[in-house]
């Protein structure tokens, strides 16, 4: 990130994702940068402003959340002189909040069909779908309510605030309070927690005192969380000592750890709380997402098959594969990179910068696969910029190809040389997913 000389960054077009990606990282750099030596707060203070008032209406546009929570630089330099000691840990903790919103804006930027398994045109729309098109398949992700008898009411608010998500189809939510009489509490209650992709856990000191709380629905949850089968939230309700507990590696809702009772209006609270489940709810739809690929098959050779009513035996059996709801190879593909993580690698590892990857241009990009992953692509064979033609030839390649790329990712965009969000941390994660890809061990 360089800046003019009044240091101040060039503004970009925020009305395209593109550009909003780019504004968020102009405002993460701006914000490492007066943390490490970088303009004086009273330099860029107007800048990082204006800044913040065009990213919250965009962000909020699309349904996302400014992920900084400083109003002014003065609060920042309060936060970071208290909290973060040195340089790397002011870069880490930037990154840190704004890669969540950069791979959401990533998300949203995919040109995937989103088909809902539970709609009445589901049917309808796998069997219009276009030879070779890709899609993705969701269902509801279920959310489990860990919380203690005396936190009853602030969890009936929360299920208030997550009404929306249900009624998008989003999600579902369950607590003991589903339960009816004569059934067997226990036992359903055990079933769910097990079934469920997101658990809330409602943190007060009732439920730091709670045996049952704390040790059979917390323990169980967090051996989920860790075997990668579900995903655990923590929520300050109210005051407690929680910072030397097993949750306490995970990331506290609300912002900043801040207990929800503490906050003016609890309402401002409990919107953010939903709007962080929010994103963790579309990270996991799209780590878990079914991408399908209709292979052979259109809607039309389906209809005509269909009118020959089994008279001839090819057609039947072509019939019978080409079932709108069975003639899909559906992939849940656990080894090779999830588009969450091409978009860490592409947004917050490499850097974008007007639509194009790191400093590479036409030529250095084509010359990269030969000279750093010893694979023979030819990039200018795909349209669209260095960083459109990179995501289309790293999501198309298998396992072993993609770990190749990767690693010559790390050798050829040092951390020392990067934007603010490429971290020794991320590097770090990117080598553990080289050896996934190469051993072909499933992440979840």
């Amino acid at each position: 990130m360089t800046f003019d000389l009044d240091g101040t960054t060039p503004e970009s077009d925020i009305s395209t994702i593109d550009g909003l990606m780019q504004e968020l990282q102009n405002q993460a750099a701006l914000l490492i940068a007066v943390a490490t030596g970088g303009p004086r707060i009273q330099a860029v203070e107007a800048e990082y402003q204006r800044r913040r008032r065009q990213l919250v209406r965009a962000l909020e546009r699309r349904g996302l959340q400014y992920p900084f929570p400083w109003h002014d630089l003065q609060l920042w330099y309060g936060y970071w002189h208290a909290n973060l000691p040195n340089y790397i840990s002011r870069r880490t903790h930037i990154s840190q909040l704004v890669g969540p919103v950069l791979e959401a804006l990533e998300r949203q930027q995919s040109d995937l069909t989103v088909i809902d398994l539970r709609s009445k045109e589901s049917t309808s729309e796998v069997s219009n779908l276009d030879k070779g098109g890709s899609y993705r398949m969701f269902t509801p992700l279920e959310v489990f309510c860990c919380y203690a008898r005396e936190d009853q009411e602030m969890l009936v608010h929360l299920k208030k605030h997550l009404v929306p998500l249900e009624r998008q189809g989003q999600i579902t939510i369950w607590s003991d309070t589903n339960l009816n009489a004569g059934v067997e509490w226990e036992k359903e209650l055990h079933q769910h927690l097990e079934s469920a992709d997101i658990i809330l856990l409602l943190i007060s000191p009732d439920f730091m005192a709670s045996d049952y709380c704390y040790s059979t629905e917390m323990g169980r949850a967090l051996a989920r969380h860790n075997e990668g089968n579900a995903v655990v939230i923590p929520m300050l309700l109210r005051s407690t000592f929680w910072q030397n507990a097993p949750f306490a590696k995970l990331q506290m809702v609300p912002m900043n750890a801040k207990p929800l009772t503490s906050w003016p209006d609890r309402d401002d609270a409990f919107h953010n709380i939903t709007m962080q489940i929010n994103q963790a709810v579309s990270e996991l739809q799209t780590r878990r997402a079914q991408v399908v690929a209709p292979q052979n098959y259109s809607a039309a050779n389906v209809r005509s098959e269909s009118a020959d009513d089994g008279r001839n035996e090819n057609a039947q059996r072509r019939k019978d594969q080409a079932s709108p709801m069975t003639d899909l190879r559906i992939t849940n593909n656990s080894i090779a990179l999830s588009r969450t993580e091409i978009a860490q690698l592409v947004n917050q590892y490499i850097g974008v910068s007007g639509g194009y990857l790191g400093d590479f241009n036409y030529r250095t990009h084509a010359e990269f696969y030969l000279d750093y992953c010893n694979l023979n692509i030819n990039p200018n064979e795909h349209e669209g910029t260095t960083r459109e033609r990179f995501i289309t030839i790293l999501s198309s390649l298998p396992p072993r190809d993609q770990a190749a790329v990767v690693r010559g990712v790390l050798n050829r965009f040092l951390v020392e040389a990067g934007p603010a969000t490429r971290t020794a941390e991320m590097h770090n994660k990117f080598l553990q997913i080289i050896q996934r890809l190469e051993s072909g061990t499933p992440y979840f």
